[in-house]
């Protein structure tokens, strides 16, 4: 069931939030959140092995902030699902909505962080391709500044940013359907964190 509804997600998110999102477990979307959450700890993680210091205490330090980077990566996106879906909740109430419950937001919403994740492994990826070909004797300074400068981080803007207009309208469809918005209201609300998420990527590019 869990493929069927990723399967229909993607060709038909409409549909799926029509007759599918209210009656799907918490858990599928969660499982959405973790692993979008994973994923967005890789780039850091990355950065941490290529200068990882050999031996001693330093290398256990960089262990212990290996693991916290990955903890902090899942939490962090754990609670934007929280706060988003409250935004969301809040905002289409006051819209008109008269359908859906505060769960049904949350499960929509979490169903909606599917792009996001597949963007955050495009920029893992493109993370590793950059780290592969620095010299060894690159500083971590000098890394940070070839991963904001080269073609690939670019690359992986556009797709970041294609792919939350992606999110954009997931969550339009769980708006209209799930909490039965009007669509010009919902497309404005679930256009909020889309431009959100616009400006945290181009201030972190720039």
């Amino acid at each position: 069931m869990a493929i069927e509804n990723l399967r229909l997600l993607v060709l038909n998110p409409s549909r799926f939030m029509q007759h599918r999102v209210c009656d799907s477990p918490v858990w599928q979307p969660s499982t959405i959140i973790l692993v979008t959450g994973l994923v967005s700890a890789i780039p850091g993680y990355l950065v941490l092995q290529y200068t990882r210091p050999g031996g001693g205490l330093s290398s256990s330090v960089f262990a212990i902030a290996q693991v916290v980077g990955i903890a902090v990566g899942v939490v962090s996106i754990a609670g934007i699902w929280v706060v988003v879906s409250a935004i969301i909740h809040g905002l289409s109430a006051y819209a008109g909505a008269s359908d859906g419950t505060f769960r049904d937001t949350f499960k929509f919403v979490g169903w909606g962080f599917l792009p996001l994740s597949i963007a955050n492994a495009f920029g893992a990826l493109a993370t590793w391709m950059i780290l592969r070909s620095v010299p060894v004797s690159v500083s971590s300074a000098e890394i940070q500044s070839l991963l904001a400068s080269s073609t690939l981080s670019t690359a992986s803007l556009a797709v970041n940013i294609a792919l939350t207009i992606w999110m954009c309208f997931i969550w339009h469809f769980g708006l209209v359907h799930v909490r039965n918005v009007d669509a010009k209201y919902a497309f404005s609300i679930a256009a909020l964190p889309f431009f959100v998420r616009l400006i945290s990527a181009l201030v972190r590019f720039i």
